[in-house]
């Protein structure tokens, strides 16, 4: 543990060598620590080569909890250097690993006799499951975010803004509504995590359902206006009103309709 990393790298590759035949258990944990030990100083690429080398034992060897952690840990290193199609393999495995909690749990408790030990290990595991999920439900956020407001460049007359309002802002509200819920969806798995939820990346996905519904609200309460509103006096027609009245009594309906939307936003931040 003292020794420079240049020297842990080497007597690591030594180990696997002289003993990895004899304890190929050992040998993959002593794999698996250096490449998390390079994934966690950020250096990516030299993290996916050693984690990428060391998996096919790994998997073969390790146990449960080093096999989650392995592919979890590979599948930043490739999100980070940018290869998302390795990085949607890694997790998936993370994902499938963990499909049936109850005899994953089993499975760590009975290679961890040691209670306290085991709470250790089935609270990382988790943290690596729950990086797998943030993942996937980053995913549906990104396919949100693509679904971009409509922006207005008509001539602002009333009945244009209406138009526009009724046609392209309605539809983008739909399109845009039920691509945030199914993200909102992904994000609550990790919530859901059984048999516990771990805080890292449970407050990392509810912060960003948070900023998902917060969004949605100061977009659509961008929706265009006639041009006509923006004078300031008197209102020609309607007596006791002003324009600035006006205005504000249309912010507040939009404020009004978009109140469920709020709402979401401010429960996922609590």
């Amino acid at each position: 543990a003292n020794l420079p990393e240049g020297s842990a790298t080497e007597d690591a590759a030594l180990f696997t060598k002289s003993y990895g035949a004899q304890k190929p258990a050992l040998a993959a944990r002593v794999s698996f620590a250096i490449g998390a030990h390079e994934n966690e100083k950020g250096d990516f690429a030299s993290a996916r080569k050693k984690l990428a080398d060391a998996l096919p034992s790994i998997d073969r060897y390790a146990t449960l909890d080093v096999q989650i952690q392995a592919h979890a840990m590979l599948g930043r290193a490739y999100d980070k250097l940018h290869m998302p199609s390795q990085a949607q393999a890694e997790y998936s495995k993370v994902r499938t690993a963990w499909s049936n909690p109850e005899a994953a749990v089993k499975k760590l408790s009975d290679a961890t006799p040691d209670e306290a030990e085991r709470s250790r290990i089935l609270g990382k595991t988790l943290t690596a499951v729950g990086e797998a999920l943030f993942y996937f439900a980053d995913q549906k956020k990104a396919e949100a975010d693509r679904i971009k407001f409509p922006v207005y460049t008509g001539s602002g007359e009333k009945n244009d803004v209406l138009r526009h309002v009724n046609t392209k802002v309605v539809e983008w509200v739909k399109k845009k509504r039920a691509a945030i819920e199914e993200a909102d969806k992904e994000y609550r798995k990790i919530a859901n995590l059984m048999p516990a939820p771990q805080p890292k990346w449970t407050v990392a996905g509810a912060s960003r359902v948070g900023q998902m519904w917060s969004k949605f609200v100061a977009e659509f309460r961008a929706a265009p206006i006639p041009k006509e509103w923006m004078q300031n006096g008197p209102h020609p027609t309607i007596p006791d009103l002003t324009w600035e009245e006006l205005r504000a009594r249309y912010y507040e309906e939009l404020d009004r309709v978009s109140e469920p939307q709020k709402l979401q936003a401010r429960a996922a931040y609590e």
